[in-house]
């Protein structure tokens, strides 16, 4: 996995502290160093602790499982740079900011296409196999997307 160093950064204030970030045991990460972080953030143990949110009028409830699986996706999307997710979940479809960390409604579909994301985030046990990594991106997307059924979801 490549971190891009622009996006580790940013999550640096201007002072060299770490902001709203932790480590994945909850430790805060203000005063680590940068080693330190940037081996957390390859290991995908460094977490913003910050949820996912459901927009106000989407149809959706997630499990404590499922919302604790999607926060961690989410990080991992932001640090890949991945700016909207489709969020898979049973045979539904949402889109995710993945900067607001929102899920704003339904992924629009034209004619049973779904487009405008940059990655794939599936909260689907079947999905994962040989360990949870719900995250999908770059090849893995196209791979998963060729087994996919109608209107592109995983069946």
């Amino acid at each position: 996995m490549t971190i891009d160093p622009v996006q580790l950064l940013r999550a640096l204030g201007s002072t060299g502290q770490a902001k709203g970030l932790q480590s994945s045991a909850g430790a805060s990460i203000a005063g680590q160093n940068f080693d330190t972080l940037l081996q957390q953030a390859q290991a995908g143990t460094l977490s913003s602790g910050q949820s996912v949110k459901i927009a106000p009028g989407v149809q959706l409830s997630l499990t404590d499982d499922q919302q604790s699986q999607l926060t961690a996706a989410a990080d991992q999307a932001q640090l890949t740079g991945a700016q909207r997710a489709l969020v898979l979940v049973g045979d539904k479809a949402y889109a995710l900011d993945v900067a607001t960390r929102t899920i704003t409604g339904p992924a629009p579909q034209d004619r049973g296409l779904i487009s405008g994301f940059d990655t794939a985030i599936s909260l689907n046990p079947a999905d994962h196999s040989g360990g949870f990594n719900p995250l999908a991106g770059g090849a893995r997307l196209l791979s998963q997307l060729a087994g996919a059924g109608p209107l592109g979801l995983l069946l």
